[in-house]
């Protein structure tokens, strides 16, 4: 009888375990495939997304989302015609350097913390993974500061290259 219970015990706990395991990888999925509630591949609905520049093969949509930081500025998308979303655009609320110098540290750390490490390149913090690459910096234009995260999908190369085909 003990025996028995001490198997039942291990396979309690072993069960636990890997349902934890099962629920945490797929959250970790989710994190990657979408963001703003905005999904990698999916495609342009003229009624739902406000276009506001379109150029050969990529519309740039306004995008409304509900779990967008209060801080947000503008969400936009960059929707290819084959690819769907491949590139998402978050920005701040204008704010001092001293503040935006602040907030990006504070964006670094949530993101390396979802997504691991980063590079850095030209003052912007670069993050990959499966194909997806996110790029965090301060945006600087007329003296006004802002933060920006780009989440580019993993189909965002081949898009970009049609509308360089396009042009020549």
């Amino acid at each position: 009888m003990r025996r028995l219970l001490g198997n039942l015990k291990s396979f309690t706990f072993l069960v636990t375990l890997l349902l934890t395991i099962n629920f945490t990888f797929r959250d970790a999925r989710a994190d990657i495939s979408q963001h703003f509630g905005i999904e990698f591949g999916s495609d342009y609905n003229s009624i739902i997304h406000k276009s506001i520049k379109i150029r050969k093969n990529i519309h740039t949509v306004l995008i409304k989302a509900t779990n967008a930081p209060p801080d947000t500025k503008s969400l936009r998308a960059e929707i290819c015609d084959n690819f769907g979303v491949q590139i998402i655009t978050w920005r701040s609320i204008e704010r001092s350097l001293s503040s935006v110098v602040e907030n990006l540290e504070k964006i670094r750390k949530k993101l390396t913390i979802r997504f691991g490490s980063s590079k850095i390149k030209n003052g912007s913090y670069i993050w990959t993974k499966n194909s997806i690459s996110i790029v965090a910096k301060i945006r600087t234009k007329k003296n006004t500061y802002q933060n920006q995260i780009r989440y580019f999908g993993p189909k965002n190369e081949e898009c970009l290259n049609q509308l360089i085909d396009t042009q020549d």
